[in-house]
Formats: C-alpha cells, structure tokens, sequence
C-alpha cells in the first residue's frame, strides 16, 4: 500500500503474437494506490506515451531498444536504455534515457536525462502521460479506459549536435 514504483522501457523484446506497444523509454510512476505517469495501456495513440516523440510520432509498434546498463543504490538507483531499431525509424542516428531516482527521508526525486542525435532538423517533444490519480485494480472497473492527460514540452530544429 505504501510502495513507491518506478520504471522505465527499453522494450527489448517485440513478442509478435500478443499486446506489444512500441514504448522505448517509457517511464512509469505508481505509487501509493496512484498511478502518477502512465503508459499507453491498449492505445497506438502516442499522446497516451510518456515517451520521446520526433516530430509528434512514437516508435513502431515491433521496433526494439536496449538496455546499456543500471546501477543499483540503498535508497534508489540508476538505468540508462538506446533507442536501438525503434528511434532509427524515426530518424535519430542516436537516443538515450537515463533515469535516476533517489529515495529521501520527506519524498523522492526522480531524474530523467535524455541525448539525442539526428542528421535532419525534428521536433523532439517530451512527452508525459500524467494518468488518472485514483485509479487502482480496486478502482473503475475499466482501467484502460484512461482520459489522455497528457502533457509536451517540444524543442523544434534540433539537428546533429
């Protein structure tokens, strides 16, 4: 009841035969009963991702990622993922997400760093699916029947840096 969840995709696997939304560097937030940042649940839509969009698009659906590594600590730690096959689609030479979190005595402070490289000018927007504060298993019978509540921050003409 009082744990606190977070994680973040490399989607390294495409399983081929069942629900397999693209979400290469998603990152999720539960905690407390509450489900903070949320991911696409059964939607292609990629408002619902709280993902990297280029240019207002998610990666394919089958595409995959890696994970480059993590590192575990007493009160939190770290991972980092590439975007692998699925931001190559999108035209990203290079993508990264690294994701730090840190467990305080009074909260929690959670850190998301991303690098990206394109040889073409894209709209990066970060995009951040902020759920529905409430929803549980005990909750509304129909919980993949989610409002978007999602919000972007975008940086147009970002190129090869």
């Amino acid at each position: 009841a009082d744990d606190i969840l977070c994680s973040m995709h490399a989607d390294t696997v495409s399983h081929r035969m069942g629900w397999d939304a693209s979400d290469v560097g998603a990152v999720n937030l539960m905690a407390f009963y509450n489900h903070f940042i949320a991911g696409p649940c059964k939607s292609y839509d990629p408002r619902q991702s709280s993902l990297l969009l280029v240019d207002g698009a998610a990666p394919e659906t089958r595409s995959t990622g890696r994970t480059r590594g993590w590192d575990r600590a007493k009160n939190g730690g770290a991972a980092s993922i590439d975007g692998g096959q699925a931001y190559l689609g999108l035209g990203l030479v290079d993508y990264q997400r690294h994701l730090a979190v840190e467990f305080l005595e009074a909260g929690a402070v959670l850190a998301v760093a991303d690098h990206a490289r394109a040889l073409e000018p894209h709209q990066l927007c970060w995009n951040l699916n902020v759920g529905d504060v409430g929803w549980t298993r005990a909750g509304p019978s129909r919980p993949c029947g989610r409002r978007i509540a999602a919000r972007s921050w975008c940086a147009a003409g970002v190129g090869d840096s």
